[in-house]
């Protein structure tokens, strides 16, 4: 890849032009290993009015260029090398190295490419720059749910010009700024009557979570009930409602992204498949927390679909509710490019801290990731 980018030509240094995130839609991944997963949500609009322009998404144009010419060269017979952290659930990328022709090696400094499970740090500065890892050292950036908050909030201030549809409002109870601003939002504007979600920040499978149904105790005294702690992860987030189902439980679609390049930035978006929840979906209840999860966490009856099923599910929806006519494209491709719309503001908004190789030894860098939508 880096070959062939460098083919198009170079730069001294990168512009924010040739770092601005590019999505395109690839047949070809790698493995399927650990998911960090960003937390959106996701939901087909009731009516065609609410439908959103930015859903006709078009790929940008863009240089391939990179700051880096010439890559330092890989040593000869090291080419096509990895090492990978051996770990069960590691079992798919070496499979996958190997199905690519690649060649496992058993030394770390051997390897053109590295995998571990999760970030070993210390390979930020040890690794040679002709090695490239699949971790970034600012991911922790966006993948706790409060540094997302904190992070993307930023970058929706930077760019009031947009409709950031795919993220509902959302407050950190450590901010005093932003427990006013919910304060707000429930007192003076019938937040009251709205479902919400309060969520611990950097835990994940379901865990952490608690709804506060409309017009509760639970949800009426959240603020008082959980005080001002500069140390706390907890956010507060608007629930999502007139959710469509799957057989009348709640479902999301999981799918896939592949940071290709840090230098130029390259993101590729790859369809997943959809995880069906624990029970039968009411929105009139939230007493039990489990309807409203779709994390497989064995606590009930969980289901799975292919993506192709989800594409036949889409359409049906779509017909049965005379959407059809009013997209700007066909209503799986409208689903799509949301999906890719929002991981590539998602880059964008976190690309100066996390989807860099400025803390690194490494000339580059890859990384795999999930999104639940």
């Amino acid at each position: 890849l880096e070959k062939k980018l460098l083919s198009h030509g170079s730069s001294s240094s990168s512009s924010s032009k040739s770092l601005s995130p590019v999505l395109v839609q690839t047949g070809c991944f790698i493995a399927m290993a650990i998911l960090l997963l960003v937390g959106l949500k996701y939901f087909l609009p009731e009516t065609a009015t609410s439908m959103r322009s930015s859903s006709s998404y078009q790929q940008p144009t863009f240089d391939l260029k990179s700051g880096h010419h010439p890559f330092t060269p890989v040593p000869k017979g090291l080419e096509r090398t990895f090492w990978v952290e051996q770990k069960k659930i590691n079992q798919a990328v070496t499979r996958a190295w190997r199905d690519r022709g690649w060649t496992k090696v058993n030394n770390v400094e051997d390897a053109r490419a590295v995998w571990t499970y999760s970030d070993w740090s210390e390979y930020y500065k040890e690794l040679k720059p002709w090695q490239r890892y699949n971790h970034m050292s600012g991911y922790h950036n966006w993948n706790a749910k409060d540094d997302y908050v904190k992070g993307f909030g930023k970058y929706a201030k930077e760019h009031p010009e947009k409709d950031f549809y795919f993220n509902p409002p959302s407050y950190r109870l450590a901010i005093q700024e932003e427990r006013d601003a919910f304060k707000h939002v429930l007192r003076k504007e019938g937040g009251e009557k709205y479902p919400w979600v309060l969520k611990r920040g950097n835990v994940n499978q379901g865990k952490g979570i608690t709804m506060l149904g409309p017009h509760t105790e639970e949800l009426i005294h959240v603020l008082r009930d959980n005080p001002r702690d500069e140390d706390s992860d907890l956010i507060i987030q608007k629930y999502i409602c007139h959710e469509d189902t799957w057989n009348g439980r709640k479902y999301d679609v999981r799918m896939f992204w592949l940071v290709a390049s840090l230098d130029p930035l390259i993101v590729m978006y790859h369809d997943g498949y959809v995880r069906i929840g624990n029970g039968k979906y009411d929105e009139s209840d939230f007493s039990d927390t489990r309807q409203h999860l779709t994390t497989h966490t064995k606590l009930a009856e969980e289901g799975k679909a292919t993506f192709k099923e989800f594409e036949e599910h889409v359409k049906e929806l779509a017909k049965t509710e005379g959407l059809t006519s009013s997209l700007p494209t066909d209503p799986v491709s409208h689903v799509r490019n949301q999906f890719k719309e929002a991981i590539g503001e998602t880059v964008a908004a976190f690309k100066e801290k996390s989807f860099n190789v400025n803390k690194h030894n490494t000339e580059n860098g890859i990384g795999f990731y999930g999104a639940d939508f």
